[in-house]
């Protein structure tokens, strides 16, 4: 699965991922942000920034969620071809 980062200037192969995570980033003692970060072979990439937490996330968990139901996605998918072929 790929994912385009939230700044739209990155695509990230999933499968290609060692870990992800969300990391608490504190520019000053005034103003942090969560981001979403993944490591592949060896360098650190994020994949978005949000002001909130929660925000992380849920974001966050959609990801794992999508990643993980990916061969229902794809399955459901290929059902709707082959439907749609046979008529």
């Amino acid at each position: 699965m790929i994912v385009l980062s939230q700044d739209k200037n990155k695509v990230i192969n999933l499968n290609n991922v060692l870990a992800i995570w969300i990391d608490n980033d504190v520019l000053d003692k005034t103003e942090s942000f969560f981001t979403i970060e993944a490591e592949t072979d060896g360098s650190n990439i994020e994949l978005g920034r949000y002001n909130q937490e929660k925000r992380a996330r849920e974001v966050f968990q959609e990801l794992i969620e999508t990643y993980c139901n990916m061969d229902n996605y794809l399955a459901d998918f290929l059902h709707t071809k082959i439907i749609m072929y046979k008529e």
